[in-house]
């Protein structure tokens, strides 16, 4: 429901860049991402120190590759 209402509220953004918005959107909910996680969780220190170049590479992958592979051809389509 969250995302059918977020796609309308999207849809209502006329003349904003997509990508743009995807990068203002991770921008502010990383922060928010950091405390739920330290909140939440344990070991985050001992998981980055002992992560492998995999490791690195998908979190690389999921926040570069994977938001214009993914993101960037769902925007036109979400505006029409």
């Amino acid at each position: 429901m969250a995302w059918a209402i977020a796609n309308f509220q999207i849809r209502a953004l006329q003349g904003v860049n997509g990508l743009a918005l995807n990068g203002w959107l991770a921008l502010f909910a990383v922060p928010q991402l950091l405390l739920a996680s330290l909140a939440l969780e344990h070991g985050q220190w001992a998981a980055l120190t002992h992560a492998t170049w995999r490791g690195y590479g998908a979190a690389a992958f999921m926040a570069g590759v994977a938001p214009l592979g993914g993101d960037r051809p769902w925007d036109p389509l979400g505006r029409k």
